[in-house]
Order: C-alpha cells, then sequence, then structure tokens
C-alpha cells in the first residue's frame, strides 16, 4: 500500500514539475514572440515611412521642378527674347508633358499624413508661387493693352523666383532631414 502512495505522489509530483516546466517555457516563449512581433511592427513602420519619404521627395521634386520651369518662358517674355505665344506654346507643352506625373494632391495627403512637419515650408513654396503668379497676371494684362515693359516687372519677379529656388533647396532639406525612426519610436 504504501508503494502505491509513493508511486501517486511521484506520478503527480512529476506531473506538478513537468506542466511548471511547460508554463515556464510557454511564459518565456509568448515573451519572445511579444518583442519578435512588436520589432517586425517597428520595421513595418520604418519601411512603410521610408518608402512614403521617398514618395514624398519624388513627387515634390517633380512639382517643385516643373514649378520652376513653368515660369522661364514669361521671363523670356519680360526681356524681349520670346513673345507671349511662343511662351504659351512652350508652357502647354510642359503641362502636357508633366500633368500624368504631377499629383499635388497626393503631395498634399503625404505632408498631412505622414510628415506635418515639413507643412510650413511647403505652404511658403505655394505663397511665393502665387506671388509669381501676380506678377504674371500683371505682366500679362499690361501685354494684352499693348504695353510691353517687362523691365519694370523682371526685378520683383527674379526676386520671387530665386526665394522660390531657395525655398525649394530648404524644403528639399527638410524632406531628407526626417526622422523615421525618431517618429517609430515615438508612436509606440
Amino acid at each position: 500500500m504504501e508503494n502505491y502512495i509513493l508511486t501517486i505522489i511521484t506520478v503527480v509530483l512529476t506531473n506538478a514539475i513537468t506542466l511548471f516546466a511547460v508554463w515556464l517555457t510557454n511564459k518565456g516563449n509568448i515573451k519572445n514572440l511579444k518583442i519578435e512581433f512588436e520589432l517586425k511592427q517597428k520595421e513595418a513602420k520604418i519601411a512603410l515611412l521610408q518608402e512614403k519619404q521617398e514618395e514624398l521627395y519624388i513627387k515634390s521634386k517633380l512639382y517643385l521642378d516643373s514649378l520652376f520651369f513653368y515660369y522661364i518662358p514669361y521671363i523670356q517674355v519680360m526681356l524681349d527674347k520670346m513673345n507671349l505665344e511662343q511662351a504659351f506654346k512652350e508652357i502647354n507643352r510642359q503641362i502636357e508633358e508633366n500633368t500624368t506625373k504631377i499629383d499635388i494632391k497626393r503631395i498634399n495627403m503625404l505632408i498631412g499624413i505622414y510628415y506635418p512637419e515639413v507643412k510650413q515650408k511647403f505652404n511658403e513654396i505655394l505663397m511665393i508661387r502665387e506671388k509669381l503668379n501676380e506678377v504674371v497676371s500683371k505682366f500679362k494684362k499690361e501685354l494684352e493693352n499693348g504695353i510691353h515693359n517687362g523691365i519694370l516687372y523682371i526685378n520683383e519677379f527674379t526676386i520671387n523666383h530665386n526665394k522660390l529656388i531657395k525655398l525649394t533647396e530648404e524644403f528639399e532639406e527638410c524632406i531628407f532631414n526626417i526622422n523615421i525612426y525618431k517618429k517609430v519610436n515615438k508612436s509606440t
């Protein structure tokens, strides 16, 4: 009888120790799986933010380059090196060439959702674009009225065009300086 009791105690004790060992192993595995999951989640966020950062750079570069070149024909007209009709042909060619490539809504969406820290610099570019458009509009009105005095406008236009170039470079620098690792660590 004592032998049975000793056997039962041994079996129960062995099973309890085995269950405890399995529980400890599972607890360690769960902890490792959680760490691995969090690491993969961070890697996925980094990959996504990197992809969006590259997309923002490429799309904004395309837009800003086209914006820069859009105004060149107007400068040529102001300097009397091209007439307005030639300028319109060149501008229309540029628009046709870039219409499918440029997506300003996508740029704004990328900035709004992923990189609001560059929004102010992008808005400064848009404000300079408006100033350039105002100068061009005043110049075209005079041309339509038969007055061709581009020299009056070239100074203001050049100042704003140079600001556009400077702001574009600063905006690109802002994109390069986005720290996606800091964004990922901040969000977790």
